[in-house]
């Protein structure tokens, strides 16, 4: 029969019911799940503001491509690539990649992002899956 061990003493020595080694490596598998999950749920999901950052980013690196497709729907059925592209300086005057973001509202599936610096100070943004596309103000393209 196999009985506890004892110390030196004879008092019997306390084990703990779960090793320690599988709490440790539970608590780092514990840890590097959540890690994991935080770190998929941060770039699977871009807000407004990023969006119009990265949008603005393009712009003022004259990427035309980049910036048209960060557009909505709605914006590419009324101007097409070519266009967009000899709108793109106008545009660059109107938005800066330094902006500061002062407010950002959520109003259904359009977000009114406020900005100080540029021209123009308020850009919409319309939901697009986890993301979102740009509104081109009317003023800027000539729909006004």
């Amino acid at each position: 029969m196999s009985e506890t061990p004892s110390q030196v003493n004879g008092a019997v020595r306390w084990r703990p019911a779960v090793p320690t080694v599988v709490v440790v490596i539970s608590v780092i598998v514990a840890v590097g799940a959540v890690s994991g999950l935080l770190f998929l749920l941060y770039n699977r999901t871009r807000g407004p503001g990023e969006i119009l950052r990265e949008f603005a980013l393009r712009v003022d690196a004259g990427d035309c491509a980049g910036s048209y497709r960060l557009l909505d729907a709605s914006a590419t059925e009324e101007i097409d690539e070519a266009r967009w592209c000899d709108l793109l300086d106008r545009v660059d005057r109107a938005i800066d990649a330094d902006f500061d973001l002062q407010q950002a509202t959520l109003r259904g599936d359009v977000a009114v992002v406020r900005i100080e610096g540029p021209p123009v100070r308020a850009w919409r943004l319309a939901r697009h899956g986890n993301s979102w596309r740009v509104l081109v103000p009317p003023e800027l393209v000539g729909f006004a």
